[in-house]
């Protein structure tokens, strides 16, 4: 596992097949859900939860397959997506580096003691604002679920449509 938030676990894996390294994404809503026996997402709470459970990997595949549409070179590329367990997949690129979160506190620091700034965050943005313009299903980014690779390029990994429908429990349309 290389990270998780509310709504998914991100696994690091080898395509056996291409021999090369790719990020795995889980549909899993940690609030909402639980594994049974058999490895399966479920509801925790059938009456409360279950629609929750039922209708976030439809969004999530919708989310996943509209991510697949961009070649940018700052949105992770989306190559396949797949069901299985009760829940949803999608395989992407694979982006070596750290959270924005943790550059975001090392480039501080160091812009501070250097007394300069610089924002890494523009071509994000700029992908972020293209996504939006060409789709209907990405309301907003997260910047902060997003990847800096060793050579500062920031990469969107996540736009969050999955937790935003749930939210407001509706499909995605």
């Amino acid at each position: 596992m290389v990270g998780s938030g509310g709504f998914g676990i991100t696994y690091e894996a080898e395509d056996i097949n291409l021999g090369t390294m790719v990020a795995i994404k889980e549909y899993y809503p940690f609030d909402f859900g639980d594994r049974d026996a058999t490895m399966s997402v479920r509801a925790r709470s059938p009456t409360r939860h279950e629609q929750t459970v039922r209708l976030g990997p439809l969004n999530f595949l919708q989310e996943a397959r509209t991510l697949a549409r961009f070649e940018h070179p700052s949105i992770v590329r989306v190559t396949r997506v797949f069901e299985a367990n009760s829940t949803a997949y999608m395989v992407m690129r694979f982006e070596q580096g750290q959270s924005f979160e943790a550059w975001l506190e090392i480039s501080a620091r160091s812009a501070h003691s250097r007394g300069a700034r610089c924002d890494h965050r523009a071509p994000a943005r700029r992908a972020a604002d293209d996504a939006r313009a060409r789709t209907s299903c990405i309301a907003t980014s997260r910047l902060t679920t997003s990847s800096f690779a060793p050579t500062a390029r920031l990469s969107l990994l996540d736009f969050g449509a999955a937790r935003r429908r749930c939210r407001r429990d509706e499909p995605l349309a």
